[in-house]
């Protein structure tokens, strides 16, 4: 997906965000930090154009960061935070705005309430700001 073009991209956004969707709310937790790098590398690649799937999808990868609190997850939770500020950047203030507080919330419960010493997430979250 990388080196995809946006016109190649484009026509199959509503399939991929489903089939990704799909593999983040039900693979293993391997298969769910691959599917939320993939979702951030097709959105900034289409930017704006993702706006009519931004809020749904942005509410899922949210809710999983509210949902998977144990050790196993923090790699995967590292790389929601990561999707997250990819999708948040690529579709621009606009459409960003609407849930900004939400997303400012989540990671500032996780910063101050959530981060161990060595933690995975920390250099996310760090990156994210």
């Amino acid at each position: 997906m990388e080196n995809a073009t946006s016109e190649i991209v484009k026509p199959h956004t509503q399939i991929f965000c489903t089939k990704l969707c799909d593999l983040i709310k039900n693979g293993i937790s391997v298969v769910k930090e691959a599917a939320v790098t993939s979702l951030g590398t097709i959105v900034e690649k289409i930017e704006e154009e993702f706006a009519p799937y931004f809020t749904s999808t942005l509410q899922l990868l949210i809710g999983f960061l509210n949902e998977f609190h144990t050790d196993e997850y923090k790699q995967f939770r590292g790389r929601t935070i990561e999707g997250i500020t990819l999708i948040c950047n690529a579709v621009g203030n606009e459409v960003f705005k609407p849930l900004a507080d939400d997303v400012i919330k989540v990671l500032l419960d996780i910063q101050n309430n959530q981060l161990a010493e060595k933690d995975a997430q920390r250099m996310y979250l760090l990156s994210s700001w």
